[in-house]
């Protein structure tokens, strides 16, 4: 019975040891950017150590920033997340309570991942909080340019003619 358990023990250890998760180190995001294109998009990638990577993106998120970064490897797509996360709090009751600091504005940041467990090779896509970029782009407002007309006369709303 103990040389069955130890056979088991063997190849899951083997199975294991192929497994590799990503961790962020360290991240940095920039000021609200101002005056920059208003669009998700990857600056630049480069190793950084034996086993890990830099990525320096641009990307949309709340206005107030403080942003909990995260990363997920799926295949050879790389999912950037970045979110807003709650702070906890115990009420004088003692339940656990969750606040959510809210903007009613996006901007757009510079972030800086660097990521363990992850080389430049290992991916060749890239995600944005689980979107791809232009798709990420149209949820946060940011699309083709639309000239509005407002005519006073007849109080009425309507897109430029093309």
């Amino acid at each position: 019975m103990k040389r069955f358990k130890l056979l088991l023990f063997i190849p899951l250890c083997f199975c294991l040891s192929g497994l590799q998760a990503q961790e962020v180190i360290a991240y940095e995001e920039s000021p609200c950017l101002h005056k920059c294109p208003f669009e998700h998009e990857v600056l630049s990638i480069r190793q950084y150590g034996e086993d890990a990577t830099v990525i320096h993106a641009r990307g949309a998120a709340p206005c107030n920033g403080a942003l909990t970064p995260g990363a997920a490897l799926n295949n050879s797509t790389l999912d950037l997340q970045y979110k807003k996360m709650p702070t906890i709090i115990i009420d004088e009751k003692g339940e656990r309570q969750e606040l959510l600091e809210i903007a009613l504005c996006d901007c757009m940041f510079e972030m800086a991942f660097t990521i363990k467990g992850l080389l430049p090779q290992d991916f060749s896509h890239v995600l944005f909080n689980g979107l791809e970029a232009e798709v990420a782009n149209t949820r946060f407002g940011i699309a083709p340019e639309l000239e509005i007309i407002i005519d006073f006369e007849s109080d009425s709303l309507r897109r430029h003619p093309d």
